[in-house]
């Protein structure tokens, strides 16, 4: 189990400073998903807060296993539809970069916030 955050900063069009979150997990029990994405949104909260006016995406790489995966995007939809202090998720570019640690194939997947 391995946890990473850090962020990236671009410019849009060449003027329009902007942000991205990244937060890579690597986890293969189901169980300990939970806790780890519940770091990650406090630590995605914190990081929107400080970067307000350039936030704009925010990237999960998972390396798990499919059911840890699909726990993902269910955690990834709830956090969309949620509203309090995680409002601001709908203005960010969502994305899951999931790679299945049984066979290695890699798959993206964009969550349209707006």
């Amino acid at each position: 189990m391995e946890t990473r955050f850090f962020e990236e900063k671009y410019f849009q069009w060449l003027i329009f400073p902007r942000s991205r979150f990244i937060c890579e997990i690597t986890v293969t029990d189901a169980g300990s998903f939970g806790m780890i994405f519940s770091t990650a949104t406090t630590r995605l909260r914190e990081w929107f807060e400080k970067n307000q006016g350039s936030a704009s995406e925010f990237e999960l790489r998972l390396s798990a296993t499919p059911l840890v995966f699909e726990r993902a995007q269910s955690a990834m939809c709830a956090l969309l539809e949620s509203g309090g202090g995680y409002h601001f998720v709908k203005k960010l570019k969502l994305t899951i970069v999931f790679q299945n640690v049984e066979n290695g194939a890699v798959e993206y997947y964009v969550c349209d916030g707006a």
